[in-house]
């Protein structure tokens, strides 16, 4: 007999003392059984205790977007109040800040 048989023996056996038939779930069983019944309690906690932390961390991103949506208005506010002094600056065709000319007296002649 093959270890897949005894495998699938096994199995059947096991649905069988549970009181299975046709290959069933075994959960309805888990009354009668406190081992099963313990068992299926921890793989439900295992799965709650990872659903804690999930949320956990879900919760966490969403305090720091928060974080990050409450300050967008003041820095929005620091983007306009520098808008208009860099507007003043006056700018030449080639997009370069024109150079201070140092201007000599000029004289007029009639």
């Amino acid at each position: 007999m093959s270890l897949q048989q005894r495998a699938g023996e096994g199995r059947r056996n096991l649905l069988a003392l549970l009181g299975c038939r046709n290959g069933g779930e075994p959960e309805w069983e888990a009354r009668r059984h406190p081992w099963l019944r313990k068992k299926l309690k921890r793989e439900q906690n295992a799965r709650l205790q990872q659903q804690r932390e999930c949320s956990k961390e879900r919760s966490l991103e969403v305090a720091v977007l928060e974080r990050r949506v409450s300050e967008l208005p003041e820095r929005l506010g620091k983007r306009k109040a520098a808008l208009p002094q860099e507007e003043n600056v006056p700018v030449s065709s080639d997009g370069n800040s024109p150079q201070p000319v140092a201007s000599a007296p000029v004289e007029w002649q009639q």
